[in-house]
């Protein structure tokens, strides 16, 4: 008596090897889509999260608020062109931190002795343009920057300026890391501007 009874021993035959050979397939299918989702997920999240991580951050951080130091007026006898004419001007200084504001604090004395010479050696041509005043606000912020500078024995060398005060040559300025921007003081204001 003939069973149809597989033997254990006996080969595969096609009908019972198909089901193994397509589970297979559609396994290896699966884990091929799922890498390649998960390569191009990651490189998207990758080129698009870093520009706009930093951005993130930049608008997170408040703004700083400008810190103003407030001088006392100045009045002085401007250099004889047509009769003799005065200056009156009073100045703001903008300046970088609160560290900074201590340190004019307690320079004052030579903060405004240096800025009196400043502003005794111009001529009322010099003040008469929008152009001279600017021009004059820069000189002005370049000198405290040296005096600043100086207050703790660093750049000794700005300190003593090559030309008198009140001619800043183009060169000096240029040369000068201190009359950037980037000093202690970031500009100067004013807030009253008289000659007569």
């Amino acid at each position: 008596m003939a069973t149809d009874v597989p033997k254990k021993d006996a080969p595969p035959t096609p009908e019972n090897a198909k089901p193994k050979g397509r589970r297979k397939k559609l396994i290896f299918i699966v884990v091929a889509a799922v890498a390649v989702l998960a390569v191009g997920a990651g490189a998207v999240l990758f080129l698009l999260a870093s520009p706009s991580g930093e951005q993130k951050e930049v608008k997170h951080q408040p703004a700083q608020a400008p810190l103003f130091v407030n001088l006392e007026p100045f009045t002085v006898n401007l250099q004889p062109e047509d009769g003799d004419k005065y200056l009156q001007v009073v100045t703001t200084l903008k300046i970088a931190d609160k560290a900074v504001e201590d340190r004019v604090k307690v320079y004052m004395p030579e903060v405004r002795h240096r800025i009196l010479l400043l502003l005794s050696g111009k001529k009322p041509s010099q003040l008469g343009t929008p152009e001279g005043r600017e021009l004059l606000a820069t000189e002005i912020r370049d000198e405290v920057n040296r005096i600043l500078g100086t207050a703790d024995g660093k750049n000794a060398k700005a300190s003593t300026p090559t030309k008198p005060i009140g001619k800043v040559s183009a060169k000096f300025a240029a040369d000068s890391h201190i009359g950037t921007r980037d000093g202690a003081v970031t500009g100067v204001l004013f807030t009253s501007f008289i000659i007569q």
